[in-house]
């Protein structure tokens, strides 16, 4: 075993360690060992396809499949529920770890390291950026109930931009005489209290929150 494989295994190990720490330290479906695992096996097929390329094997065919491979490891991370999906940044992580994994194993140890350096401080310190960028935009789910009228869907939202809420997602059913909508809006903590409250006093109007 030569020095040099070395080296790519213990790189790949130690930065599927550091992304799979911060993993874990989340509480993540992929966590310490299987992200360790993931850039550790990517980078032993990148080693292997370097080492047996030839005039009559192309090593660029086996790392295409690892990116096939792990796309289809990643999509089954992703999950849609009623409310939302989930998953979608550990799946992007899933992905960058193997990509790393694969730049150790072709010897490109610059690209793994300030990758894998680029890689954790997104982990680490984006979600504070994240927290910032989302702050006074609160999500509210709301079911209103009000009489089958061909105006009311522009009344809602005429009301909603009357107080700097943001539909981003609307259903509604008919029951009998009436109309109902379920509706998820952003805007700031008190443009949905006050709307919660107009919409209270209204007569015209029903609401349950989900």
């Amino acid at each position: 075993m030569d020095g040099e494989m070395i080296t790519k295994l213990l790189l790949a190990v130690t930065i599927g360690s550091a992304v799979g720490f911060e993993r874990a330290l989340r509480d993540k479906p992929a966590g310490f060992r299987t992200n360790i695992l993931i850039c550790l096996g990517a980078c032993v097929f990148a080693h292997v396809s370097q080492s047996v390329a030839g005039p009559m094997i192309d090593q660029t065919r086996i790392a295409a499949q690892i990116v096939s491979g792990v796309g289809f490891l990643g999509a089954g991370a992703i999950i849609r529920d009623a409310r939302d999906v989930v998953g979608l940044t550990t799946a992007a992580t899933i992905w960058t770890v193997a990509a790393l994994g694969m730049a150790c194993g072709f010897g490109k140890f610059d690209v793994a390291l300030t990758g894998s350096a680029c890689t954790l401080v997104v982990l680490f310190g984006f979600p504070y950026v994240g927290q910032f960028i989302q702050f006074g935009r609160d999500a509210s789910d709301y079911c209103l109930t009000t009489s089958k009228t061909p105006d009311a869907f522009d009344f809602l939202k005429e009301k909603l931009a009357d107080f700097g809420l943001k539909m981003v997602h609307n259903t509604y059913h008919e029951k009998g005489e009436k109309l109902v909508f379920r509706i998820r809006t952003l805007g700031s903590p008190a443009a949905q209290e006050a709307f919660r409250k107009f919409m209270v006093l209204n007569d015209s109007w029903r609401l349950n929150e989900n």
